[in-house]
């Protein structure tokens, strides 16, 4: 049977994490940024944290967000969880996104040849896709696709760079930008004009990318945004802050792309 945690049973683990690492709960509330009462709530399951209060209380207490899931209490579980995903992960987790400007581009302008019948996906929703594939892959395979920089802004995401290289492409007359009338307003679209370099991409890239093309047709532009922000990473990363690419590992539900076994999910 599915196992879903109530406020109480996250309460719990929080309250037993914290006294295993010898923290008080007047230190954890300072370092949260809230007061000793509303840690004392959550603890109780009175209040719920927050998909960001929780990833800073795991990194307080150096302990996966997984653990606040699991069903079981057992004393050697926390750093069990915290071993085998530090091996596995480690290099990652320290690890800045490493550009790849060919796979980049290919990338941008595969996606831009792929749907540029498809009058919701207006400029703005472009870097929502490029975030899907490079996350999506990164989930999965645990390498970057094209090592783009996301940073998170006020309801949305910017890609570093990203307007310079969209006007090094149209300069070159890679690409064009056009405007389309799109509920009673003008929105910008961009167009490839040359085809993408695909040799930049091996067969594993172009099926993530092509099943982000395939998952999100149909969506309007207002439900791709929700899906994104509703994703961990984003949800637990500050806003102008880099989006960490290790935090797809922390992702639930219908977020999470990769199939994991027993092992990586208890």
């Amino acid at each position: 049977m599915e196992f879903n945690p109530t406020n109480k049973h996250i309460g719990i683990r929080l309250s037993q994490v914290r006294k295993s690492k010898g923290i008080t709960q007047e230190l954890l509330a300072e370092q949260l940024g809230l007061s000793r009462s509303a840690l004392v709530k959550i603890e109780s399951g009175q209040r719920s944290l927050s998909a960001h209060e929780m990833y800073k209380a795991s990194e307080i207490l150096e302990t996966p967000m997984d653990y606040f899931f699991l069903s079981t209490y057992n004393e050697t579980s926390i750093q069990s969880i915290v071993n085998e995903r530090e091996v596995e992960y480690g290099a990652m987790r320290i690890s800045d996104p490493i550009l790849k400007q060919k796979k980049q581009i290919a990338l941008l302008l595969y996606l831009l040849q792929q749907t540029a019948g498809n009058m919701n996906i207006t400029e703005k929703e472009i870097p929502k896709l490029m975030y899907f594939c490079d996350f999506n892959y990164f989930e999965i395979y645990e390498e970057q696709l094209s090592g783009s920089s996301y940073f998170k802004m006020n309801n949305n995401l910017r890609i570093e760079n990203f307007q310079q290289v969209i006007s090094a492409l149209i300069k070159n007359k890679n690409l064009t930008r056009i405007e389309i009338q799109k509920d009673q307003k003008k929105e910008k679209k961009l167009l490839a004009v040359s085809s993408p370099n695909l040799k930049c991409l091996n067969a594993a890239e172009l099926e993530i990318i092509q099943q982000v093309i395939v998952s999100f047709q149909g969506w309007s532009a207002q439900k791709i945004s929700d899906y994104l922000l509703d994703d961990i990473p984003l949800k637990v990363t500050e806003v102008g802050e880099l989006i960490r690419y290790n935090l797809v590992f922390y992702r639930r539900g219908f977020h999470s792309v990769r199939t994991y076994s027993d092992d990586e999910e208890d």
